[in-house]
């Protein structure tokens, strides 16, 4: 290797030691195995399901945007047609259906037939997974479009909405799984012969879902062919199955694996899938860019399992060989311009861009130009287009504008004699980001303004590259023209602006003559109306900022811009009579009947599709106000962006925008007859955000409504709008039957679950308790590839805690921490802190989950000063070390983001009171408490009712049940509601005195809520949620709780009153409690030993999560 290449690997970006210390490892010396018994030693490792082809199904699910099954609706399919004017919007969505029924049957393996010849069985092998990969690269490319067009904080696209529709419906395009299983019947024919592509094609779709273990199967099937070599494409897949799964040491051994086969010429060199240029497909080429595309996989395997010196390690054994260009199968291959492109890519997928960068100038350097990627290279060449592409979206994603534009001018004058090409993506990525650091950065220094404006006006988007710039119809380019005319304008460079919106708007028309008579009618139509739509859309934002002191020569400027889009051709469905004024922005208020023609405009669906930009600061009210403007013109935005705006709206509790916008949905749909795909998908999009908005809005009812229609026409909710259903079943005696009840609709349906679905669903098992059907539907979670999130994590580790589960509770918490997308929150580390204060006592354990929360820099809540170490931790887990706990209190006073609160105050009464029988402290602190400074700064309304029930708790604990009724007074003076909780403990304490009257009046002066609804204004909220009790009238109602009725049935049981017991009993069954809750009350009759003494949890609320 030359000095100078090795000073690369050991100077600033990777030290010394750091490679010195990596050639003492054996990072490939383990015990080097025969090839062909290391892939059976794997294969005896298999679980038992991968020896039956008959379970292999099991292990995957599918599922379909439509639902093809039987549906039970309110009318059938005479009624149906007798309606053609309302399911005209349908008419595409059932021939979809169709079509993916009879996909279904066709790929259904199990339905018994005519037995397939072997030649069957490969073809559908071929097939099926030649389409997974088409899926999967149609997903990468919407994807990539999609980051790209959400990278720009003021400027995105509705195209999102077709793109993310694109997205799930590949998604739930499953060929995987019976390609899976045309394969396992195909192999159990000793007789069979696959042919080594159509290995390479189901190695290929593993790799695509990361399935190891179908990868392994697949590789010792064909391990045990004595006819048949795998090639260098096999190895890399199964290099990728495992790089996808982060399971670094099996990548290694697939190396090592193929080194060994290397050596003992046990592969078929081919390199079929990565080029197919002439080159190529000569012999020797060919061996030799296979072995330098095995190599390059396994330096990306490395970077992408965090191990950039491992990767760099085995560049440096590719720089140091010296056999050359002509490196034989066993030996080290020296690089291609491919592996240096690999290397830089590492570097900017680990988020180091400086070190790609510098590595990238490096080869700036070099005097070899560059030449076919997988060319070897002892000398290294300058960049390739790879590398070119690599370096200036890490640059623009990271906002290194200085070295972005020093590396595009550099290509600009280089790419002729280097063979490379200036895509016109790359002139978007370079002044896109140009133009982001202009827009967040209002106040930047005008002279550094004009210099990147100039630049991206000289070297990128104007002057001789306008022509490419609008030759094809991309939008992208249109949005970044506007905005750069926009930021001349705004930063006052007015004159600078126009010339270059007037250069364009020329250029647009120049070209629109010139296809006039190259392209069909109705594409120069559509070109036409793209083009005035910018015109239209840039002089209505010209004027719409710092419009105030427009010049009359710059006003005459803007106005004769805005004419050219009256240019546009005229269509019966768009009139152009009902354009406004470009002045025209204030909305009013006063009802006016919609237009009946609608056009949908694509920069205006921009304009208002700029709410759901990351960061954005419009805001869905802001969003909502652009739509009203236009469309009283009778301007919308397309379906999609109004399906986003409603859901928006909805979170925001605006049910009447809300619904203005669904009407104003039906006006446009109404108007795509021209397009049924596009306005069926429309209509789905629409009725599945208004589930959404309407259950975020509180109106589950409503939202119920447009769930059934979904269903009813044939169609089946999202994942999401299931979400928001389940997240919203609250405030009923049953919250997690009725969610359930959703979970399973929506699965017998086909839906697959997202991370919001599954998590809200685990959510509501956890609070009931439900701690073993939460794992199973968090192992169902796991199962299907779905990511687990810190959120996921912190519900199920809940559900453990509630049960008491502390083994798995912490297994699933090493678990969560131990995730590469772990984000610390600090639920779940509350949450292990009050396991081990209050179910579980063991101070030691609370201590070690309080360190590991600061550890992870987590602010501690105040939740977390109540619940965990600070207070109750001392306070009630022997031995008691009251010292501590007031020192945790005054650290509590001097913490500046947490509030001191009532449930603070009620652990300080419950530990001097309850725990120390100390009454005289316990009613000393709560004397205390309306004059202390913390209430005072913070104007809180204390001693609030979770003081008042641990102070009843105190004095019934106490058996000093005289004090109640002072301690009732101040309650009412105050001001404080009276919570179920709080007239519990009042009816245990005067049941205990022996004034089971008493008890029996208060049991009675509360109400029951009506019936399948949950009692209100009872539950203390969390630190992150409004205090709804302290805004809850004192004379409102109280409302009994389930536990309510288990006090007055023991108080009754207490005093010797079974009859009355009974009684309670039949009008605690009458009210449709769930049964659970009714056996757990009931059950207290068994119980001989009943006192009205008794504490159950329940009765002590502001101890729970």
């Amino acid at each position: 290797m030359s000095s100078e290449w090795k000073s690369i690997l050991q100077d600033k970006l990777y030290d010394c030691s750091a490679l010195a210390r990596l050639r003492g490892l054996e990072a490939f010396g383990r015990p080097k195995v025969v090839y062909h018994h290391a892939a059976k030693s794997r294969q005896s490792h298999l679980s038992p399901h991968l020896q039956s082809c008959g379970r292999w199904g099991a292990r995957f699910h599918s599922s379909s945007r439509f639902h093809s099954g039987s549906v039970t609706t309110g009318r059938n399919t005479t009624q149906a047609h007798e309606r053609p004017e309302k399911l005209g919007v349908l008419r595409a969505v059932q021939l979809h259906q169709r079509a993916r029924h009879v996909e279904r049957s066709s790929t259904d393996t199990t339905a018994p037939s005519v037995l397939p010849g072997f030649g069957t069985y490969t073809t559908l092998i071929s097939a099926l997974t030649d389409r997974d990969y088409q899926n999967h690269q149609d997903i990468v490319h919407a994807e990539a479009r999609i980051r790209k067009r959400s990278s720009s904080p003021a400027f995105k696209h509705s195209t999102d909405a077709i793109d993310e529709q694109r997205i799930a419906s590949l998604r739930a395009d499953n060929h995987f799984t019976p390609a899976i299983a045309l394969f396992q019947t195909a192999s159990t024919n000793p007789k069979s012969r696959i042919p080594l592509h159509i290995y390479n094609k189901l190695l290929r779709s593993c790799a695509i879902h990361s399935n190891a273990d179908a990868a392994i199967s697949i590789f010792a099937h064909l391990e045990k062919r004595s006819d048949i070599l795998p090639d260098a494409q096999t190895f890399i897949h199964l290099l990728v199955t495992y790089m996808g799964r982060g399971d670094l040491q099996g990548a290694k051994e697939i190396f090592e694996e193929f080194r060994e086969a290397s050596k003992l010429n046990r592969i078929r060199w081919a390199i079929d899938e990565l080029v197919s240029d002439e080159q190529v497909q000569k012999g020797p080429f060919r061996e030799r860019a296979a072995q330098i595309a095995v190599w390059n996989q396994m330096i990306e395997t490395y970077f992408r399992c965090g191990q950039p010196i491992t990767a760099l390690g085995l560049l440096e054994q590719m720089l140091d060989s010296k056999v050359g260009e002509t490196f034989n199968p066993a030996d080290i291959p020296p690089p291609a311009s491919s592996t240096f492109s690999r290397t830089i890519r590492g570097f900017t997928r680990s988020n180091d861009v400086k070190t790609a960068l510098s590595w990238f100038d490096r080869l700036l350097q070099q005097d070899l130009k560059p030449g076919h990627p997988y060319a070897p290279t002892p000398i290294p060449s300058r960049p390739d287009q790879a590398a070119w592409t690599i370096i200036l979206d890490a640059l623009a994603s990271s906002g290194m504008i200085e070295d972005l534009n020093r590396l595009f001018l550099h290509l600009t004058k280089v790419a002729s004699d280097d063979g490379l090409s200036i895509w016109t993506a790359y002139r978007e990525t370079v002044s896109g980001a140009n133009l982001n650091y202009l827009e967040t950065n209002a106040d930047l220094d005008p002279s550094r303004a004009y210099e990147v404006l100039d630049f991206i006006a000289t070297h990128v988007l104007g002057g001789d590259h306008i022509r490419e710039t609008f030759m094809f119809d991309r939008e992208v380019s249109r949005g970044l023209c506007e905005r750069l005319i926009l930021q001349y304008w705004v930063r006052g460079y007015r004159d600078r602006a126009l010339e270059l919106a007037e250069e364009f708007v020329e250029q647009q028309w120049r070209l629109l003559l010139e296809a006039a008579d190259l392209v069909p009618s109705h594409r120069a139509r559509f070109r036409a109306q793209e083009f005035s739509s910018f015109a239209r859309s840039l002089t209505s934002q010209l004027l719409a900022k710092n419009s105030e002191d427009l010049s009359e020569e710059h006003a005459s400027r803007v106005a004769a811009l805005f004419a050219t889009s009256s240019l546009e051709p005229q269509s019966p469905v768009q009139p152009n009579d009902h354009l406004t004024s470009p002045h025209d922005t204030v909305i009013d208020d006063t009802p006016s009947t919609p237009p009946t023609s609608v056009r949908i405009d694509s920069a205006h669906s921009t304009y208002v599709n700029a709410f759901a930009l990351k960061d954005s600061s419009v805001s869905p009210l802001a969003a909502y106000s652009r739509f009203h403007s236009a469309s009283l013109s009778g301007i919308y935005p397309d379906p999609g962006v109004m399906a986003r705006l409603i859901s928006a709206l909805g979170r925001l509790g605006q049910v009447e925008k809300m619904q203005h916008l669904y009407q104003s949905a039906q006006l446009v749909l109404n108007g795509m007859e021209h397009s049924k795909e596009k306005q069926s998908a429309g209509w789905f999009d629409v009725e599945d955000h208004m589930i959404i908005g309407l259950a975020f809005a509180g109106d589950v009812n409503a939202a119920h409504t447009h769930r059934r229609r979904i269903i009813e026409q044939g169609g089946v909710p999202s994942a999401d709008a299931y979400g928001a259903l389940i997240h919203h079943v609250k405030d009923t005696t049953d919250d997690t039957s009725n969610a359930m009840v959703l979970f399973q609709e929506s699965q017998a349906l086909g839906v697959s679950p997202n991370i919001f679905m599954y998590n809200t669903v685990i959510s509501k098992l956890a609070k009931a308790r439900k701690a073993d059907y939460a794992l199973e539907v968090f192992q169902d979670m796991k199962a299907h590839r779905v990511q687990p999130t810190s959120v996921t994590y912190g519900a199920v580790i809940a559900a453990c805690c509630r049960v008491g589960d502390a083994p798995s509770a912490e297994i699933l918490f090493e678990e969560m921490t131990s995730q590469r997308n772990f984000k610390p929150r600090v639920p779940p580390y509350n949450t292990m802190m009050q396991l081990y204060t209050h179910t579980k006592p063991d101070r030691s354990r609370v201590l070690h989950y309080y360190n590991a929360l600061r550890d992870a820099k987590v602010q501690p809540t105040a939740h977390t000063y109540k619940v965990g170490l600070l207070l109750d931790a001392y306070g009630c887990i022997e031995p008691i070390d009251l010292n501590a706990m007031e020192s945790v209190f005054e650290r509590l006073i001097a913490e500046p983001n947490v509030a001191v609160q009532g449930t603070h105050w009620a652990a300080l009464i419950n530990a001097w009171g309850c725990v120390q029988k100390d009454l005289d402290k316990a009613l000393s602190i709560f004397d205390s408490i309306a004059d202390h400074p913390t209430t005072k700064r913070t104007g809180a309304s204390l001693p609030d009712a979770v003081v008042f029930e641990a102070l009843m708790n105190t004095l019934i604990t106490l058996r000093r049940a005289d004090l109640i009724p002072a301690y009732t007074e101040r309650l009412q003076a105050y001001g404080v509601h009276m919570t179920a909780y709080i007239a519990n403990l009042l009816i245990k304490g005067y049941a205990s005195a022996g004034d089971i009257e008493r008890s029996r009046n208060i049991f009675e002066g509360l109400q029951d809520p009506p019936e399948g609804i949950a009692a209100p204004h009872n539950h203390i909220p969390h630190e992150d949620k409004p205090d709804h009790i302290a805004t809850v009238p004192a004379s409102a109602p109280v409302f009994r709780e389930p536990s309510t009725w288990e006090a007055m049935v023991r108080a009754e049981l207490g005093n010797g009153q079974r009859d009355r017991a009974v009684a309670l009993l039949k009008r605690l069954q009458a009210r449709m409690f769930p049964l659970p809750v009714y056996q757990r009350i009931s059950g207290i009759m068994l119980d001989n030993t009943v006192s009205p003494w008794s504490s159950p949890d329940s009765m002590t609320p502001y101890f729970t999560v």
